[in-house]
C-alpha cells in the first residue's frame, strides 16, 4: 500500500484533517484499485508562516492555506494512472473541505521494493519477491 504524507496549515480543523486523509485514501483505493484495509499515512500541521514556497509557481497562485500531499508508491503506474490519481485526490478534497485546486500540491513518488520496510526493519517486499522469483538474495532475479 502507498505511504501518504499530508502537510497542512494548522488553521485546518481536526475534522478537515480527517477529511483530507479520507479523501486521499479514497482516491488511492478507487484509482489504483488498492485494498481498503491497508492505510499508511502521516498528517502533519504547520504554522502558515513556516511554509516556504513560491506563491505563483508556473502561474498557480497558492495561499498559506496550501495542503501538500506526498504519495509514495511502488513502481509501475502509467502516466494515465498518475493523472487520474491527481484528479481524484483534488476532486475528493474539494468536495470534502472546499479547498481549491491552487491550494493543493500533490507529489507522486515511485520507488522500488528496496525502499519499503513494514516491521522489524525488514524489507518484506524483497523477501516476497525472492520467494516469488526463486532467488535467495532478496532482490529481483535477472
Amino acid at each position: 500500500m502507498p505511504f501518504v504524507r499530508i502537510s497542512a496549515a494548522a488553521t485546518h480543523t481536526d475534522e478537515e484533517l480527517t477529511a483530507l486523509s479520507d479523501s486521499v485514501f479514497e482516491a488511492i483505493v478507487d484509482v489504483l484499485d488498492k485494498p481498503g484495509d491497508m492505510r499508511f499515512e502521516s498528517i502533519e500541521t504547520y504554522d502558515p508562516s513556516r511554509l516556504q514556497f513560491h506563491r505563483s509557481f508556473i502561474g498557480v497562485a497558492e495561499t498559506a492555506s496550501s495542503v501538500f500531499v506526498h504519495i509514495t508508491l511502488s513502481h509501475g503506474r502509467t502516466t494515465g494512472q498518475r493523472r487520474a490519481l491527481h484528479t481524484a485526490v483534488s476532486k475528493n478534497i474539494r468536495r470534502a473541505i472546499g479547498l481549491t485546486s491552487p491550494d493543493l500540491v500533490i507529489l507522486i513518488n515511485e520507488r522500488g521494493a528496496p525502499a519499503f520496510s513494514f516491521g522489524d526493519g525488514e524489507s518484506r517486499y524483497l523477501s516476497r519477491a525472492a520467494q516469488t522469483n526463486g532467488t535467495s538474495h532478496g532482490g529481483p532475479s535477472h
